[in-house]
């Protein structure tokens, strides 16, 4: 999967640029994802690499790679899960979330947490992830999102 950084850094750009612009103003989504470079695909190939996380990659045969996720193992949180616009709507976030979940069960995690973007928070309500109140997701230095902090049961 490691190898698939390139197109997944693709997949995120496009996703946040396309799903989240009628939640958040341009210079918040620049923040959020950078167009697409050999150092972002550098930073998330380590992160995909490393023993820390589980990835899942959804994957057609007509289309190639059409989404990701991420779960990071030492928080217990769901850090990523970014669909190519092409795709929303057919249940390719709903079978990685599954997935995701599944897994995370598999090595011992009782519960995951994240900070869903605004324009997501529906989505991962109808999961079955429960909001506890605003929060925030610092992208830079200097930009902070709006964000939903959640967190869902695995047990």
């Amino acid at each position: 999967m490691a190898q698939d950084a390139a197109t997944l850094v693709t997949i995120h750009y496009e996703s946040v640029h396309q799903s989240a612009r009628s939640h958040y103003p341009e210079a918040l989504l620049r923040a959020w994802s950078p167009p697409p470079s050999q150092h972002r695909s550098d930073w998330l190939h380590s992160i995909i690499a490393s023993d820390n996380t589980l990835v899942e990659v959804a994957e057609c045969s007509e289309r190639g790679v059409m989404g990701f996720g991420i779960v990071l193992l030492g928080q217990s949180r769901l850090q990523a899960l970014y669909i190519h616009p092409s795709a929303s709507g057919q249940g390719i976030g709903r079978r990685l979330l599954n997935r995701l979940e599944q897994r995370a069960s598999q090595v011992g995690l009782t519960r995951l947490s994240l900070n869903a973007s605004l324009n997501a928070h529906p989505f991962y309500t109808r999961m079955g992830y429960l909001s506890h109140g605003a929060s925030h997701q610092a992208l830079t230095d200097e930009v902070v999102m709006a964000a939903m902090a959640m967190e869902k049961s695995l047990i």
